[in-house]
């Protein structure tokens, strides 16, 4: 019986000075391979990246943009030792990287920048969301113990923040930009009779 031993890597994209340097001895230290993403490398799939046997060069350039953001993708670290490792990467001198990815069989076969732009795509949508949660967190006890009909618009842009934060992963871009929408306009309605 044939046993697979899995490599463990990480792909920096982006990472440089003292950032690079302090990843790579995390890494070192934890004896992890590391290899650095170029552009010319973004239309290369993941499975190329990591040196997977059955992907090959793709030869073809990146239609896309490039990210200009920094990024890191894990590849062959799972289990307690990929959560020790996100820990110990956070807690970095130097800072963290924000945006990171782990290979897995679903996009092995990915473009390196299709999976950058699919990286950007979650993190603008996650800022969305986060902005949602802090306005339905600093508005839902003023909201409670206020019963006044000029306080409706925002009663409706508090319960439509809730709904809409129930959906979890099936959360659209579109879907949260009207309801922030909705919330700055009840917000300026309810300055306004604040105001007078």
């Amino acid at each position: 019986m044939k046993v697979m031993i899995r490599r463990e890597m990480v792909l920096l994209y982006r990472v440089e000075g003292e950032k690079e340097k302090q990843v790579r001895e995390l890494l070192e230290r934890n004896r992890i391979a590391v290899k650095v993403l170029t552009e010319d490398m973004l239309g290369h799939t993941l499975g190329w990246c990591i040196s997977e046997a059955g992907y090959g060069e793709s030869g073809v350039p990146y239609e896309g943009k490039a990210m200009e953001r920094e990024a890191l993708i894990l590849s062959g670290i799972s289990g307690k030792r990929l959560d020790q490792l996100l820990r110990d990467l956070k807690a970095l001198p130097a800072g963290n990287i924000e945006l990171k990815a782990v290979v897995t069989p679903h996009n092995k076969s990915w473009k390196v920048g299709d999976l950058f732009a699919e990286l950007e795509k979650e993190h603008h949508l996650m800022g969305k969301v986060t902005q949602l949660r802090v306005w339905v967190r600093n508005w839902e006890p003023k909201l409670a113990a206020y019963q006044g009909e000029d306080a409706q618009p925002l009663v409706e842009a508090l319960r439509q923040a809730k709904e809409l934060l129930k959906k979890g992963q099936d959360i659209t871009p579109e879907a949260c930009d009207r309801v922030l929408e909705q919330i700055r306009e009840a917000e300026k309605a309810w300055n306004k009779k604040s105001e007078g």
